[in-house]
């Protein structure tokens, strides 16, 4: 339990806006000394909407607060959860701080995310913290040497990609986002959307097609442990043959399900409002109800994706970031967005053309090799994978240097 000794000053959170955004890229433009993606100008301004976040900028350092209502049973008792704050203050003042906002708005435990391995440590330490990794949630960060000159036999197969593409497409070329050629990009931005649509609705017409009576018939006094079953088994497998060596009295035990386990085998957001004496009524959940909730989820964080990404491009000389195409000929085929904070190059967009082989590892490549050159970086963050494995793949397939994990911490307060 903390008792904090904080002079009453009231934090007043806010959206973005024109007033503070400046202010707040001032102060994470100036360091992050751990080098994940949550203390960039970037991540604020890509996300913060979709966690439905408010910054406080006081004394020098920014303030975040998200209160998503899709994610109330991670935060806390009022339904919203901290980053870590970043900038004049010392962790131990502004932690005070924010451990004394929570209690003035009746938090019996203040609720951090995101927090860089280091910093969970001291929590733990000094204020009692309770901590557990996000491993779904650390970011991939890389020698900007290595994917700017892909050197050495284990980079083979992207140096390779990148050659067949310079052979392929002679007329490529690799340009600054302009006013001149936004038009060309946003028609690859709707291409790719359209494409994504497109997959959502294949991925719901297989739902709908399938076997939704998981349980209805077959399940007689017994229930799932969700440990036993990721989430594609219980997907796709509309019998319950896979299940019913484990089903005890139709209900889920949860006591022992992690977030990260939670969201690996199910989405929660069907089953959070179900939550009861941390049980699960298994008649309520079928098949369907998994599956449309998990690609409704994915459908709605793409778009979000895609709007905000369209946001950014059309202000891209207000807001400065290093925004980079990649053309063949008169068409858009790449492109990506970055930031650059002290000694690390931080790649927040990237998406390609599918139908143009190599392309992904072409921007890629150019985009380190100019970043490099520019601003001298040693580092390159491309953030996480949110537990996807085809990311996971592709981002691995780059050879981290390390993994920067972060971590949940809870504060119990007085």
């Amino acid at each position: 339990m903390i008792e904090c000794n904080c002079k009453k000053e009231v934090l007043k959170f806010d959206k973005m806006n024109g007033e503070n955004a400046a202010e707040i890229r001032r102060i994470l433009s100036a360091k992050n000394p751990y080098r994940t993606c949550d203390f960039t100008f970037g991540i604020a301004l890509f996300w913060g909407d979709y966690f439905d976040g408010e910054y406080c900028v006081f004394r020098d350092t920014v303030f975040g607060k998200n209160k998503n209502p899709a994610f109330i049973s991670e935060n806390g008792e009022n339904g919203y959860s901290f980053l870590l704050p970043a900038g004049g203050l010392s962790i131990d003042e502004s932690v005070g701080f924010l451990i004394e906002y929570a209690r003035e708005n009746g938090e019996k435990t203040l609720v951090l995310k995101s927090v860089p391995e280091a910093a969970a440590e001291y929590l733990r330490e000094k204020f009692g913290a309770k901590v557990c990794e996000l491993a779904d949630f650390g970011d991939y960060l890389y020698s900007a040497e290595s994917l700017a000159t892909l050197k050495g036999h284990k980079y083979n197969k992207k140096r390779n990609r990148v050659n067949q593409f310079k052979k392929n497409y002679p007329n490529y070329s690799f340009e600054n986002v302009t006013g001149e050629n936004l038009g060309k990009i946003f028609e690859l931005l709707g291409k790719i959307k359209s494409e994504q649509n497109a997959d959502m609705k294949t991925e719901n017409e297989t739902a709908e097609n399938a076997d939704t009576d998981i349980i209805e018939s077959e399940i007689k006094n017994k229930t799932i442990d969700i440990n036993s079953a990721t989430k594609n088994e219980i997907a796709e497998n509309a019998d319950t043959d896979i299940i019913e060596s484990e089903i005890k009295d139709k209900t889920i035990d949860i006591n022992s399900v992690t977030k990260n386990e939670i969201a690996e085998n199910a989405d929660t957001d069907i089953i959070e409002s179900e939550i009861k004496n941390k049980t699960i009524d298994i008649n309520s959940v079928t098949k369907n109800e998994i599956i449309e909730s998990t690609a409704e989820k994915l459908k709605t964080t793409a778009a979000y994706e895609a709007n905000q990404i369209e946001k950014v491009l059309n202000d891209f000389e207000s807001l400065g970031l290093p925004c980079r195409a990649l053309f063949v000929g008169e068409r858009a085929v790449a492109f990506t967005v970055g930031e650059v904070v002290g000694d690390t190059l931080y790649t927040h967009v990237e998406k390609a053309d599918k139908d143009y082989e190599g392309a992904y590892q072409m921007i890629n490549y150019l985009f380190a090799e100019e970043m490099r050159a520019k601003f001298s970086v040693e580092y390159i963050n491309r953030e996480d994978d949110l537990g996807d494995a085809g990311l996971r793949r592709a981002k691995a397939s780059y050879y981290p240097i390390e993994i920067l994990k972060k971590y949940r911490a809870e504060i119990e307060i007085n």
